[in-house]
């Protein structure tokens, strides 16, 4: 059902399926080339739908984990730092499959040490001369029609120019508090009217 609703309203990609093999992103028009470790997975085809796979990460005591807050290591900047890139290594130095990074917001909340661990380890691979760090939107692009890396700095693939981008609301945000399932829901919105219901499946306006 998920996977159905998800394709109903047009979602270009879905990144919710753990894998412990280095994964390039695949289509949901056909079967998906993994075991399915993590219920629900696609059950039908989804013509125009693609995976992001969430590769596992090996932590220091031989368990795995899709998100870097399920993992085990020692808290300090360097630990940090050491376990992204034994990971990303045995990408970049084995099949050059994209190496995947799922976080939780609050992995890093109140955590110093683990953002400076971490972005010495972004730094560090950033100084390799075909590292690249991409949007899911802009690996499965490159999935689709691959081009060779003298080409990537030219390529239309890879750019940061979105002219219909729709500007930032800021201080403007209109707060709105709804009732959806029994409980109240509040969200920010740049909209200057709050929908009239809480916006779902099936009812994406909130009309």
């Amino acid at each position: 059902k998920m996977f159905n609703m998800l394709s109903r309203y047009g979602f270009y990609y879905d990144s919710s399926m753990p894998t412990g093999s280095p994964s390039w992103p695949y289509s949901l028009e056909h079967r998906m080339p993994h075991s399915c470790s993590v219920k629900p997975c696609p059950s039908e085809s989804h013509p125009g739908m693609w995976e992001v796979p969430m590769k596992t990460l090996q932590d220091v005591r031989g368990g795995s984990c899709s998100m870097a807050d399920g993992c085990f290591y020692n808290e300090d900047a360097d630990s940090i730092q050491k376990i992204f890139t034994q990971n990303f290594l045995e990408h970049y130095t084995k099949t050059k499959a994209p190496f995947p990074l799922f976080f939780h917001a609050a992995w890093f909340f109140n955590r110093a040490h683990r953002k400076e661990g971490f972005l010495k380890f972004v730094d560090s691979i950033l100084a390799l001369p075909d590292v690249y760090f991409v949007t899911s939107q802009e690996l499965i692009a490159w999935t689709r029609f691959p081009e060779p890396l003298p080409q990537v700095h030219t390529s239309p693939i890879f750019h940061c120019n979105f002219p219909n981008r729709p500007g930032k609301c800021g201080k403007k945000k209109n707060r709105c508090n709804l009732a959806h399932k029994g409980d109240k829901r509040q969200f920010a919105s740049c909209q200057q009217k709050c929908p009239r219901k809480y916006p779902w499946v099936n009812n994406l306006n909130g009309d």
